[in-house]
């Protein structure tokens, strides 16, 4: 929309932002007020009934919580309106984080740990939220914490923007489930699981925090998927190298890989932020020994040497008694390496090899070795292990997690090799193959295509199949009828299409959009009406991929192919602007030679 454009009582001053939702700056003739005008376009459309829901979720939550405190954005109304849906907030006069981090790269640590410090008091607010009614009843996750979701004012006053995909946690449950957010922002445990609690909003924390340190994101790759794949291995975070030590802890602290590390409440970060930046200064005391104390220092000092040499006596009787037991217990751990539940496709090749010498080292023992060590339960153990870990791949692909397909080939492998005539086992293995086949430039479309065939005929209820023959078609062949079509057969078998399958279906219509566009400005200009119809295509099929990923913005390239799409259909206007005014060739004049009687005359 453009400057002086009308929404119902709102007057368009100028654009602010764009995501999921389009926001501007708009006037309220009627009640003369700046507000910050969010609108969905084409609110009809069954593609954008996710977005409106998640917004008039958040705009009620946020209506909550405004009343609570004060600092939370006031929601003025939210509603349909024109064939879009409208929420008007307060606008708060500022910049954002992100925009302020563009500008200056990075932020002095005071400055950073002061704004992070802010949030935190703010999340406190939503985090120990008990509101009323069904939607606001309960601890309020926010769900989207980053530099451009906060507005700073001039005078350095903070607010959090962008409800949108915030949730609530009821009493008696403590997470909920849902697939939007930015990915950079996103904790191991969200992406993974997509599940999330007021640690989510905690990580996010974190990762700003570090943002305006360093002037850089603190986990990077070249797509989302890479992206995701490096926050799930859980690296350790390394602050940046100039970072003060204390603020540098605090930054460990709250990127640490494992959960029960990390800081629990906004409370509890929010306490290790205001103590950088108001130290307490620590008291010295001086202690002065008296000479009996030092005596009495001495004597204790000497039983202490006294006593280490009866524990060094010890040791050694017991290493003298013991040993044959010591041995013993030595074989026992060997077999509980293996005595202990294992998802071996979320582990390494060596991780698995190892447990595997272990295991054949054990079948390959005397009986005598046997009788002294029970091996049953440990051997018994590891099937089920390799078992599980041939399917896990396929119920986390499922789930829409993105998998190793590589590893998972090596579980099923493995465990054909214990059990050769196990259908499932090779159902899974040629499923694995195919999906790493898809994915290697060395290998043709041809093999995947058999590979992910005979995984059907060995997994027939499974949709996994289905969805990677439509990633083929998509990516390999190009062909969006027969990715549909597979799509739909998923989807008889059960399985509910995820953001994962929208952006692979609005891919499949960009290219092919942009397939007949190129053909289109290929045309020779006497083919002016073949150009026509070409254009007209490729303007039908942007529009197609646009309506698949305007609801998942945010997720993976969406919002970057959204941006391609504009620019590409200014062009086919354009281009069809141009084939629409530019007059055709004249035909031309055929000269054919006539014969009368003997006399030759021209005909045109």
């Amino acid at each position: 929309m453009r400057q002086g454009d009308q929404v119902g009582k709102y007057e368009i001053v100028r654009q602010l932002g764009r995501g999921m939702t389009q926001v501007y700056l708009a006037l309220d003739v009627v009640d003369r007020r700046t507000v910050a005008l969010k609108l969905v376009e084409g609110a009809d459309r069954r593609e954008a009934r996710s977005v409106i829901e998640a917004e008039k979720r958040g705009a009620r939550l946020q209506q909550a919580l405004h009343h609570a405190n004060r600092q939370i954005l006031e929601v003025y109304e939210w509603g349909e309106l024109e064939g879009r849906f409208l929420v008007a907030l307060e606008y708060f006069e500022g910049r954002t984080l992100a925009e302020i981090l563009q500008a200056e790269g990075r932020l002095e640590p005071k400055r950073a740990c002061r704004y992070a410090a802010e949030i935190c008091r703010q999340l406190r607010v939503l985090h120990e939220f008990t509101g009323a009614g069904d939607d606001c009843r309960g601890a309020v996750i926010h769900g989207d914490i980053k530099p451009s979701n906060v507005q700073i004012s001039s005078d350095d006053e903070l607010r959090l923007l962008d409800f949108g995909i915030a949730k609530t946690i009821r009493p008696g449950h403590d997470l909920t489930h849902h697939e939007l957010g930015s990915p950079s922002y996103c904790s191991p445990e969200r992406l993974r699981e997509y599940r999330v609690d007021v640690h989510a909003d905690l990580w996010a924390v974190g990762v700003t925090l570090y943002e305006m340190l360093a002037g850089a994101l603190p986990f990077e790759a070249r797509d989302t998927r890479e992206l995701e794949r490096v926050i799930q291995s859980r690296p350790a975070v390394q602050p940046p190298p100039d970072c003060p030590p204390q603020l540098a802890s605090i930054l460990r602290k709250a990127l640490a890989p494992q959960l029960a590390d990390r800081f629990q409440s906004a409370a509890a970060l929010e306490k290790e932020l205001r103590r950088y930046l108001e130290p307490v200064p620590q008291k010295r005391t001086i202690f002065r020994r008296s000479p009996a104390r030092q005596k009495t220092k001495m004597a204790r000092r000497a039983a202490g040497y006294s006593t280490v040499a009866a524990l060094l006596a010890g040791v050694l009787a017991g290493l003298l008694l013991f040993l044959p037991l010591a041995y013993h217990l030595r074989l026992e751990r060997i077999s509980q390496t293996l005595n202990r539940q294992k998802d071996y496709s979320r582990l390494t090749a060596a991780d698995l090899a190892s447990d595997w010498r272990v295991f054949q080292m054990m079948r390959s023992r005397s009986a005598w070795w046997r009788r002294l060590v029970s091996t049953e339960a440990a051997e018994a153990r590891f099937r089920s292990n390799l078992f599980y870990s041939a399917g896990a791949a396929t119920d986390a692909f499922r789930r829409g997690q993105e998998v190793n397909w590589a590893q998972a080939r090596l579980c099923a492998w493995y465990e054909l090799q214990l059990d050769p005539q196990n259908r499932q086992a090779l159902g899974h293995f040629h499923l694995a193959s195919a999906f790493v086949d898809a994915s290697s430039p060395k290998k043709s479309t041809g093999e995947s295509y058999r590979e992910f065939r005979k995984a059907l005929l060995l997994l027939p209820r499974s949709p996994v199949p289905h969805l990677g023959l439509a990633r083929l078609y998509t990516y390999r062949a190009h062909n969006v009828g027969a990715a549909v079509a597979e799509w739909q057969r998923a989807q008889a078998l059960g399985y509910q299409l995820r953001a994962r399958e929208l952006e692979q279906e609005g891919d499949a219509y960009l290219y092919r959009a942009e397939q007949e566009f190129d053909r289109a400005r290929g045309l020779p200009s006497d083919a002016k009406a073949e150009a026509l119809r070409a254009v007209r295509l490729a303007e039908s099929d942007f529009e197609r991929a646009r309506s698949f990923y305007q609801p998942i913005n945010g997720f993976s390239q969406s919002g970057a192919n959204l941006e391609r799409i504009d620019e590409a259909q200014n062009a086919t206007a354009n281009f069809e602007t141009a084939l629409l005014t530019t007059p055709s060739p004249k035909p031309r004049l055929l000269l054919l030679k006539v014969r009368f009687g003997g006399r030759s005359s021209r005909l045109r």
